[in-house]
């Protein structure tokens, strides 16, 4: 008999996390209001900030960052190919420039050691992610950084409760955006956040935000003008709403918990994958504490009769979701098209993605799920063993 299917991913909503969104329904303001200013408070105080600015997305968010650096036309900002597309789109939204350098077989972060190759004069910024939640060499990268009188920047979907010798992830930089998006470890359905340690920065998103005007409708609504406004300079729709914002305060309550299930089942993934030759499992650099938001596993092709798509089909078939964790941005058609990007230009991180598979791995799962994904996964391993 087939066994239960697992899914690749699945939100964790709470009775609480439901509560507290109904608590905004019956409430007489939905839209941007105090929950907001609520949840930046809240995330600023988890990750250590001075200044934190949400936002409907972590796309908008990084959006709103280069924005407020005057990012523009004819400038480049040095990335990563091995990402989602929204870091590089937000660079493309203020007319720049993505140059992508190469990435580190073992963590798939981008290398330090191929970044200054990389600089030019027309260079502004480095907008690092955080591969899968394991924070990218945030020290080595920021002297760089420092040493060109370059922004740094920090793509942190991933990356909530991650740590860097210490420290978490979200003020190493002069920014870092966030998800809480439905897959993430923290959800709001949709949502983003800018953590900052700049007072400039987080005034300009908070204006840019809604549309270039000078005060939101839950400020003027408290005045005795409200119905008065003025629009400062040319801005977004990239407001969060209070409903989004109580499900988010609610789940950051609890993103340690979170963290440690995660923890947990990455662990026991370790334990029973080390032991099978043809899969190699997540390095961890010894300075830095992973989120675990995606478990990535490297399969020796060479040892297997399948292909990597194959299992990926297979593992369906057995009852296991799986996903690939990035096709590089560099291989996209519309990359290529716009900047003759092909096959060979970033080698490693190609290579990378003709043999990786991201697993289940999320707080909803049991540890029943967890032993049956093992299972399942050990024995088409050897079922297409050489």
């Amino acid at each position: 008999m087939k066994a239960k299917f697992i899914p690749f991913i699945a939100h964790l909503l709470e009775e609480d996390d439901i509560q507290s969104v109904l608590e905004v329904l019956r409430s007489d303001w939905i839209v941007s209001g105090p929950k907001v200013i609520e949840f930046e408070k809240s995330f600023k105080e988890y990750i250590g900030c001075k200044y934190a600015v949400a936002l409907n997305s972590c796309t908008s968010a990084l959006h709103l960052l280069l924005a407020t650096l005057n990012i523009k036309e004819e400038d480049e900002v040095i990335t990563t190919p091995f990402t989602f597309v929204a870091t590089s789109n937000a660079i493309l939204y203020q007319k720049a420039t993505p140059v992508f350098v190469e990435v580190r077989e073992d963590t798939f972060n981008i290398d330090p050691s191929k970044i200054e190759e990389a600089i030019t004069p027309r260079t502004k910024a480095i907008l690092l992610t955080h591969y899968g939640g394991q924070p990218a060499q945030l020290d080595e990268i920021r002297e760089i950084a420092q040493r060109h009188h370059l922004f740094l920047l920090e793509d942190a979907a991933h990356a909530i409760g991650a740590e860097y010798k210490g420290k978490k992830v979200g003020s190493f930089g002069l920014g870092a955006c966030f998800s809480f998006h439905a897959v993430k470890n923290v959800i709001s359905g949709e949502g983003g956040m800018i953590a900052t340690e700049s007072q400039e920065i987080a005034e300009k998103a908070k204006k840019l935000r809604f549309f270039g005007i000078e005060s939101d409708a839950w400020k003027r609504n408290k005045s005795e003008d409200y119905w008065h406004y003025e629009v400062e300079e040319l801005g977004f729709k990239y407001n969060m709403m209070d409903l989004q914002a109580a499900m988010g305060i609610s789940q950051l309550k609890k993103v340690d918990r979170f963290q440690i299930t995660r923890d947990q089942y990455a662990e026991m993934y370790n334990q029973a994958f080390e032991q099978i030759p043809e899969i190699k499992t997540p390095t961890v650099l010894p300075e830095v504490k992973t989120s675990w938001h995606l478990y990535v596993i490297k399969l020796n092709l060479k040892m297997l009769t399948i292909s990597r798509d194959n299992l990926v089909r297979v593992l369906r078939e057995s009852g296991v979701g799986t996903n690939i964790h990035y096709l590089p941005l560099h291989l996209h058609k519309y990359f290529r098209e716009k900047f003759k990007y092909q096959w060979g230009n970033f080698p490693i991180c190609e290579s990378l993605y003709q043999q990786i598979l991201s697993l289940p791995l999320y707080q909803k799962m049991t540890r029943e799920e967890v032993n049956l994904v093992i299972e399942i996964v050990t024995d088409t391993i050897k079922k297409y063993r050489c």
